[in-house]
């Protein structure tokens, strides 16, 4: 773990790219090319796609391109255009892959395979999604985690924030540590408003404190958590191992908990006044 992270010294915007892509998230694109042009030895798929990506994303002239420096002219768009401009770039790729694809370097269902796991990887806010590039993080929800980590409960934020290290991690995420940080998040907010040990019995004496919450509210949070841990006879529990755990669920505990974190932390307040 990087001292940075050690110290918790982390922000949400410089971890889900959003906005900008990072040189890691550029070189990984631009390796993944590299091994689709090592198969192309005359330079023809790397010619047809310039081809393609001038006629149709850059409206450049064609007769200026030299096959040979084709290779170059796709490096530079992958590490040196704007960030959009290199998401645009991937989908006419898979475009020129369905419809003009005769040397047959790579197929369309492993392109979009293999751009969402350096998607994944790199923590991009995209993915492909019906073979067009999606987000799938928004600005809401990351505002709810940075208003969470900042929650005047410093143990809640701690927790979320700890989450939020651990499913960003790029070389070992781990993403079953990071949904039981995102539940602890909202088990302290609760123990600290209630004093109860456990979040079920918190959240059945949050009414005892003037917090008072829709009954559907209170038992979708109980059985989240009860999905996180197997309590209350669950036979297929979200820690249990047979279960697949991926960022997506990872990041949905977060982005969950950190609004209900944000919300009990809204009533709390109007209570205290």
């Amino acid at each position: 773990m990087r001292f940075s992270e050690r110290i918790k010294k982390v922000e949400i915007s410089n971890i889900i790219q959003r906005d900008d892509m990072n040189q890691d998230l550029r070189n990984s694109l631009w390796n993944m090319f590299c091994f689709y042009l090592e198969r192309d030895s005359h330079n023809n798929f790397a010619y047809g796609l310039q081809k393609w990506l001038y006629f149709r994303l850059y409206k450049l002239p064609i007769d200026e391109i030299k096959q040979y420096y084709s290779n170059h002219f796709l490096k530079k768009v992958l590490l040196k255009d704007d960030w959009f401009i290199v998401y645009d770039m991937l989908e006419e790729t898979l475009a020129f892959l369905e419809t003009n694809n005769p040397y047959r370097i790579v197929t369309k269902n492993d392109f979009i395979r293999n751009c969402n796991i350096i998607f994944q990887r790199e923590n991009s806010a995209y993915r492909f999604v019906d073979e067009v590039i999606t987000e799938i993080t928004n600005e809401d929800e990351i505002k709810s985690i940075e208003d969470g980590i900042n929650a005047p409960l410093e143990k809640a934020g701690l927790h979320l924030k700890e989450a939020l290290i651990l499913l960003s991690n790029r070389a070992h995420p781990d993403y079953r540590n990071s949904i039981k940080e995102s539940i602890s998040a909202v088990e302290a907010v609760c123990r600290h408003i209630t004093g109860e040990s456990t979040l079920d019995r918190a959240l059945l004496k949050l009414k005892n404190k003037r917090i008072i919450i829709p009954d559907m509210l209170e038992d979708g949070m109980k059985k989240l958590y009860y999905f996180t841990n197997g309590e209350a006879g669950i036979r297929h529990a979200l820690m249990d191992e047979s279960i697949s755990i991926d960022f997506e669920e990872a990041k949905y505990m977060l982005v969950t908990c950190s609004a209900f974190v944000n919300y009990l932390n809204g009533k709390l307040s109007k209570v205290d006044k």
